[in-house]
């Protein structure tokens, strides 16, 4: 019997100080307790895209937009994505974002129809770096590992 590998996936952030690294950390760590080969990087020092089976990718969100590097990212391996299974958050902190909002940022709406994310997530928090919920980034984290096939217990927030 052939055993498939574990997947490889990239978990990436495009953050003002703080406001993604802490979810994208958390991904990161729950999938690689999973079992999967997963690497965490800022955006600025990517990786192609193309060298991973998916794409989990967040990133602070100003006045209903992603950061610009996170946009360049997702333009600049639009090809490459278009094949993978990606998935997208954001994190506004403040009480003007919807906590667990569905609806994506504005510039994203023209790259849907080519990149097919498996799900976008907004996170909201009152201060950077804190999602506010952190069991709705559990769930997420969950819902991406077990697309991925990992199927091993979550990561434990005490």
């Amino acid at each position: 019997m052939t055993v498939a590998p574990p997947p490889r996936i990239a978990v990436l952030h495009a953050t003002a100080p703080g406001s993604s690294c802490g979810i994208a950390e958390f991904v990161w760590d729950d999938l690689v307790s999973r079992g999967a080969r997963a690497e965490l990087h800022e955006i600025a020092h990517a990786p192609d895209a193309s060298d991973f089976d998916a794409v989990v990718l967040g990133s602070s969100i100003q006045d209903g937009r992603l950061r610009t590097e996170a946009m360049t990212y997702l333009r600049d391996n639009l090809n490459a994505l278009a094949d993978k299974a990606v998935w997208l958050f954001g994190i506004s902190p403040g009480a003007h974002a919807a906590p667990n909002a569905r609806h994506l940022p504005r510039e994203l709406e023209d790259l849907v129809a080519v990149l097919r994310p498996r799900n976008y997530i907004g996170f909201s928090g009152e201060h950077p770096g804190d999602p506010g919920d952190w069991q709705a980034v559990r769930t997420w984290s969950d819902t991406i590992a077990r697309a991925q096939g990992l199927t091993d217990a979550a990561v434990d927030l005490s």
